[in-house]
């Protein structure tokens, strides 16, 4: 093989560019969560939807959605979406919750007394098994306040979540113009109700 082919230092920039794409997704988002146990913190949400998967690619839709739209949806799955800070690689990230069982332990904690808002204390979970013998174990820490470095930290990454529906990359430094109506006044996203959520 003619190794002078190619100007030297030639690289197919379509594949730099996959592969960076591959290595932000790896980096900033952790779903699925990897075997093992992964320490997270709640920061942001839950933004709440629906999440359908094309030849290996995400579409998510906001809860506006119908009972029709949903059915026409390919195996659609309810999703709460959180900004957190992953102890495990030390960085924000999104957490992309589409288990129902994590979704029961996180709102059994939130009703009982001592734990209650999942923003106030860190959660382990522990992920085993493959494919359909995944299992997950849910384990919250004791409150605690979050480490004023690592607030820090999360409070210079701004998570836009209209661009994550949109499939674009939501991280960036510069928060939105439009944070606001993601946010209420107390810095919490607004609260919906279960029964807002239509029915498979």
């Amino acid at each position: 093989m003619n190794k002078n082919f190619f100007p030297e230092g030639y690289k197919n920039p379509i594949g730099e560019q996959k592969e960076e794409e591959k290595k932000k997704i790896k980096e900033n988002y952790t779903s699925p969560l990897p075997d093992g146990e992964t320490r997270l913190r709640i920061l942001e949400g839950p933004i709440m939807g629906f999440v359908e998967w094309n030849n290996k690619k995400p579409t998510r839709h906001t809860m506006d959605v119908n009972q029709g739209q949903l059915q026409q949806m390919n195996d659609p799955k309810h999703f709460w979406g959180f900004k957190v800070w992953n102890y495990t690689v030390g960085k924000v990230q999104i957490w992309e919750v589409t288990q129902y069982s994590i979704q029961q332990e996180l709102e059994k904690y939130l009703n009982i007394d001592g734990w209650g808002n999942p923003k106030g204390y860190d959660i382990t979970i522990k992920r085993t098994g493959k494919d359909l013998e995944t299992r997950y174990s849910f384990s919250p820490i004791p409150p605690a306040e979050l480490d004023p470095e690592i607030k820090a930290k999360a409070t210079k990454v701004y998570v836009d979540f209209d661009k994550w529906f949109a499939g674009e990359d939501p991280f960036g430094f510069e928060p939105a113009s439009e944070r606001e109506a993601v946010i209420n006044e107390n810095g919490d996203t607004p609260d919906i109700s279960i029964d807002d959520i239509p029915e498979l």
